[in-house]
Order: C-alpha cells, then sequence, then structure tokens
C-alpha cells in the first residue's frame, strides 16, 4: 500500500483506491486538492460519504458495482468539484487483484480533460458551420432564382401601371419586400461561409430596425418590446451582417432572461459624445459614438460571473440554448471596430449592455439597397444566356426595355454555336453561372479563345468559384448577383461598354 501511495502521491490526475464496501483506502494530493478536503475527510469514509448519495447513486455506484465484477469501466462526463469548478473528466475503474487474482478492491484514475472537450466541440461546431454554408450555398441558388422572377417581374410591371393606382402601390411593395429578401439571403450566406467581412460607412437604424421585426415575430406577448430609435445617430464604419449578428445576439439574450417569467425589453440607438474620462479603453478617441442599448429586466447576471461572460464557450443557459459563443463574438467584432461593449446587471433587476461604435463623417455614408441611380440604356447588341427560360425571358424583356437589341439562348452549347459563327456580331455576352454541362466561367473562357477582347458580365445565385472582386482573373468583365434590379444591370452594362 505504502508503495502505491509512493507511485501516485505526485500525479496530476485524481487516483484512489477503495475496498469491496467502497471505503477510500489510499487517495492521492490531487484528489485533496480536487476535493478541497483533508486525509481524514476522505480516508475510512465511503464515496457516498464524499459525493452524497443523490450523485453517487446516479453517477458512480453503477460503474463500482460493475467493476467488482471483473468489469474495467470507462466513463467520461462533466463533474463538480468543489476545488476545481466544473471541470470535463474522463475517469477509468479498474478492479484491484490480490496475488490469487481475487478482487479486493478497485483503483479509479480520472483525468481533467476539459480542453481537450472544448477543442474537440470547437471542430464539431466548424463542421456543422461548413455544412450549413454548403446547405445554404444550394438553397440560395434556388431562393435567389425564384426572387429574381418575382423581383423583376415586379419591376417592369411597376412601369406599365399608372402611379396613382392600388395595383402601383401593391406592386411596389412587392418590389420592396423582394429586395429586403434579397438582401437577407445575402446575410445569411455571408454569416454561414464565414467570409472575410467588408467593413462600409453605413446607418445602423435600417439594421436594427429589422431585427426588432424579426424579433416581434418570435418572441411571447409576456415581454415588451420597447424602442427609441434616433434617426439623428450617425453612421458608423461596419458591415451590416455583423451589425446584425452584434444586435441579434444581444435581443436574443435578453429574450432567454425573460422567457420564464415575461418583462420588458428595451433596445435604444442614440448618439453620444464620449470624452477622456467616459472612455475606458485606450485604443478609443474621444468624440461622438452610435450607443447601441439592450437592456431586459430578467434574472440577471451574478457577480462572480461577471467577468467571464465575455469568455469563450462560456455560458449559463441550458445546453440546448447556447454555445457560448455568442458574447465572444460580439466583443471580437465591437473591438475590431474600434468600439466598446459595456455591461451593467443586477441579480433578480435585469442586464443593461451597451454597444459604443465611433461615428463617421456623413459625407462617407453608404447608400441603402434601394437607394439606386436611374436605369440608363443603349443600342447595343447583346447575348443573353441563362438555362432557366422564365428569368431568361424577364432579363429579355429587362434588357429590350432599356433599348439593347438582345440575342437569348436558354442552352450554353447553342449559344456558343451562334457566338462562334460571327464573334463580332455581338457587344456584349450576359451569362448565367450554374448551367447544365458548361458552367458560365467555361462558356465565358470559350468566348474569350474566340474573341479575345469580348466584354462578358457573369450572374450567379450563388457560386463559392466567384464572387465580386475575382473576376478579372477568368477574364470576366463584371459580376452581378441574382436577382439583380434592373438599375443595377444597366449601370454594370454602361460601365463596360462606356469606361471612364
Amino acid at each position: 500500500m505504502r508503495q502505491y501511495e509512493k507511485i501516485v502521491s505526485t500525479s496530476k490526475e485524481l487516483m484512489s483506491l477503495l475496498d469491496k464496501n467502497y471505503v477510500y483506502q489510499s487517495v492521492n494530493e490531487a484528489y485533496f486538492r480536487a476535493y478541497n478536503r483533508k486525509r481524514e475527510d476522505i480516508i475510512g469514509h465511503t464515496v457516498a460519504d464524499l459525493l452524497g448519495d443523490e450523485v453517487f447513486n446516479e453517477k458512480v455506484r453503477d460503474k463500482l458495482d460493475r467493476c467488482l465484477t471483473g468489469e474495467t469501466v470507462s466513463y467520461r462526463g462533466w463533474f463538480n468539484f468543489p476545488g476545481l469548478g466544473k471541470r470535463f473528466m474522463e475517469a477509468n475503474y479498474y478492479p484491484y487483484r490480490e496475488e490469487d487474482n481475487s478482487i479486493s478492491g478497485i483503483v479509479i484514475n480520472a483525468r481533467d480533460i476539459t480542453r481537450t472537450h472544448e477543442l474537440e466541440n470547437q471542430l464539431q461546431q466548424s463542421q456543422k458551420r461548413e455544412a450549413i454554408g454548403t446547405l445554404a450555398g444550394g438553397i440560395a441558388h434556388d431562393f435567389n432564382n425564384i426572387l429574381a422572377s418575382v423581383i423583376g417581374y415586379a419591376e417592369l410591371s411597376i412601369d406599365l401601371v399608372d402611379t396613382d393606382t392600388t395595383l402601383h402601390k401593391n406592386l411596389e411593395a412587392v418590389f420592396k419586400a423582394g429586395v429586403r429578401a434579397k438582401d437577407l439571403v445575402k446575410q445569411i450566406l455571408t454569416f454561414s461561409r464565414q467570409a472575410d467581412q467588408e467593413l462600409r460607412p453605413i446607418k445602423l437604424q435600417p439594421v436594427v430596425g429589422e431585427i426588432l421585426k424579426l424579433s416581434r415575430s418570435t418572441i411571447p406577448s409576456t415581454i415588451e418590446i420597447m424602442q427609441d430609435i434616433s434617426n439623428a445617430c450617425g453612421s458608423v464604419m461596419a458591415d451590416s451582417v455583423q451589425i446584425h449578428q452584434i444586435a441579434l445576439n444581444l435581443i436574443t439574450n435578453a429574450y432567454h432572461a425573460m422567457q420564464d417569467t415575461g418583462g420588458k425589453l428595451e433596445v435604444t440607438l442614440n448618439e453620444v459624445e464620449l470624452t477622456a474620462i467616459d472612455i475606458k479603453d485606450k485604443a478609443m478617441s474621444p468624440g461622438p459614438y452610435a450607443c447601441l442599448t439592450v437592456a431586459d429586466t430578467g434574472h440577471g447576471i451574478q457577480k462572480s460571473l461577471m467577468d467571464r461572460i465575455f469568455d469563450p464557450y462560456f455560458t449559463t443557459k441550458a445546453k440546448d440554448k447556447g454555445t457560448g459563443l455568442g458574447l465572444a463574438v460580439v466583443q471580437g467584432i465591437v473591438n475590431s471596430y474600434g468600439g466598446d461593449i459595456s455591461v451593467y446587471s443586477e441579480p433578480g433587476v435585469g442586464t443593461t449592455f451597451r454597444i459604443y461604435l465611433p461615428i463617421i463623417e456623413a459625407k462617407r455614408e453608404e447608400k441603402g439597397s434601394e437607394d439606386v441611380d436611374p436605369a440608363v440604356g443603349g443600342k447595343e447588341r447583346i447575348l443573353l444566356v441563362d438555362d432557366e427560360e422564365p428569368i431568361a425571358i424577364m432579363e429579355k424583356e429587362m434588357l429590350e426595355r432599356l433599348g439593347y437589341d438582345v440575342t437569348m439562348q436558354t442552352n450554353s452549347s447553342e449559344a456558343l454555336k451562334t457566338f462562334r459563327s460571327d464573334p463580332a456580331q455581338f457587344d456584349l455576352v450576359i451569362t448565367d453561372m450554374s448551367m447544365p454541362k458548361m458552367t458560365g466561367i467555361e462558356f465565358s473562357n470559350k468566348l474569350i479563345k474566340s474573341r479575345p477582347n469580348i466584354p462578358i458580365i457573369l450572374c450567379s445565385g450563388f457560386s463559392e468559384q466567384i464572387r465580386e472582386g475575382n473576376t478579372a482573373e477568368f477574364g470576366i468583365r463584371e459580376y452581378v448577383m441574382k436577382p439583380m434590379l434592373m438599375s443595377e444591370l444597366a449601370q454594370k452594362i454602361r460601365k463596360i461598354l462606356e469606361p471612364a
């Protein structure tokens, strides 16, 4: 027994020896530290004495019973230690045999694998995000083709109806709803792919307003939602998808804090002036900041947990309510924008989060999705290729409305024959990306071999292979994400045919 104690005394793993009645005969120093007990509090006592009858019967007894029959038992799971806190453990239970091979006790060896478990979870989450991104891409392609028809035909029809009629107003509503759906699909794609974000000057009001609209449909009526969104709040340099992510995280956390009891959720946005005294982060500068506040009257956060709420994978929610990544992601985004996040909470009273983002000059503000320049057309000849006939017909009508002479093809092979018969007959080619037998890139490459300087616009509902910014490496002049607006397509065409 002394030799056993000498061997295991310096081990960082938790090691113990029990007799057949589950009484501790020996434990190492790591065991004492984990349970925050002295030797006399453990040696000579049963496992049930140390853990309590409920934990002993629920988590341990069955394993010990099996071990006494000669079985080696393994276990992995969460365990709460008085001296260590909640840790993910890997435990092995071995029969302790005498020289005659009879079983006289049990050897327990347990090690802390919390970090390994967290890394495994990170890998699983990464794989899930990759799968979601692939799924989202496929759905986006099909959904964007549907949206292309909705938006395109609505836009074409609006011009044919008198502006003072109910039909005109209805068509405008359909068009605007389609544009919002287009932006939402783009947000889902960007988030699911975890792509690098492009920072632009944006107004926070529309993004926060959209989140509040979505929240009202999912948050129960037991929670009152109040908002105070100031139109006077200036623009910030940010990515709308990430702002969407910040607001959604904070509002969802607030909802979870009140879902059992109900309460009040307040969302405010206003511009504030921060002085050197107000600023805690040395990387920030005094000046005007947009302040987004999300406050709830929920259960609040315990003071002992306040320092950990921004730690990755730390969460007080149930297993199926969150991963613990939300606030860590929010803090990372806010800090990357040169801003700050503060939190005040009282248990039983509620929690208030404040996001501060630096205001930029108003003249740099980005135009919204619906703020487009008037469509300008021309008389040039265009080869239009799209295997979706309804979309091809709609796009042809759109281009002809702009004054162009359009040849439409729904088969890429036939389109290639038409082009090769006289490569000089077209001033521009507009082609879809996803087509049977030949992708838009392959089709474009064949066109370029016949006529190297042919201007090409590539259209796609979704593609991992090509995006705006890398079109030149494929010999393509411009890229348009479906569903496209008439004004957007018109501007791309004139940009190619009338370069500055």
